[in-house]
C-alpha cells in the first residue's frame, strides 16, 4: 500500500500543504518512501527556523555534496550571538533549551564533515549547555589533525580557559595538543 501512486500522491500533497500537522506527517512517510526532501525542508525552516525535527531531518545522514547548504541556512537563521551565553554546567534540557538543542543537532553531526560549520561550532564552544560545547569539541576532534582552523583554536583555547565541566574541557584540551594549521 505504500508505494502506490494514490499514497506518493498523498504524502505528495501534504508536503505542499500550510497545515503544519498534515506537513509533519508527511514528513516522516516521505522520507520512508524516500522521497527527496531537503529543498522542501529548506524552505519550510525559512519559516520555523526553531523547529528541531526540520534541522534533524536536514543534517541527519546528510551527503557531502548538500551539507553546505544546510550548514549556510543554520548560519543564517539561527541566532548566534544570543547562543554564545557563556558555559554552564546545564545540560540543556527542557523547553527552554529549544534553540540550543537546534545547535546541538547540527554540530553533533559535524564530524564527518570537516572544514564545515566552522560558525556554529565556535558558537556551540561558547553556548551555555555542556552538551554543545562537548559536541563541538567532539566534532572538532574528529577531524584530520590540521584541519581545525587557526579562528576555531582561538575559541577552542579562550572557552576551555573557562570551561566549568571538567570532561568537556579535556576534550577541548585533547583538540588543542594536536597539531594545528
Amino acid at each position: 500500500m505504500i508505494g502506490t501512486p494514490e499514497s506518493r500522491r498523498l504524502v505528495t500533497d501534504a508536503l505542499a500543504s500550510p497545515d503544519p500537522s498534515a506537513f509533519h506527517a508527511a514528513i516522516w512517510s516521505a522520507r520512508a518512501l524516500g522521497l527527496p526532501l531537503r529543498e522542501t525542508l529548506l524552505r519550510r525552516v525559512e519559516t520555523e527556523p526553531l523547529n528541531s525535527t526540520y534541522w534533524y531531518l536536514l543534517i541527519d545522514d546528510c551527503p557531502a555534496d548538500a551539507i553546505g547548504q544546510v550548514v549556510a541556512a543554520a548560519e543564517r537563521l539561527l541566532p548566534l550571538a544570543e547562543l554564545r551565553s557563556g558555559p554552564t554546567p546545564a545540560t540543556g534540557v527542557g523547553q527552554e533549551y529549544a534553540v540550543d538543542q537546534c545547535l546541538d543537532l547540527i554540530v553533533c553531526r559535524l564530524t564527518g564533515h570537516p572544514g564545515h560549520g566552522i560558525p556554529l561550532l565556535e558558537t556551540a564552544l561558547q553556548n551555555r549547555t555542556a552538551r554543545n560545547r562537548r559536541m563541538a569539541a567532539g566534532a572538532l576532534a574528529a577531524w584530520p589533525p590540521g584541519s581545525v582552523p587557526a579562528s576555531a583554536r582561538a575559541v577552542l583555547r579562550r572557552a576551555a580557559a573557562v570551561e566549568p565541566v571538567d570532561d568537556v574541557r579535556e576534550r577541548m584540551l585533547g583538540v588543542l595538543a594536536r597539531p594545528g594549521p
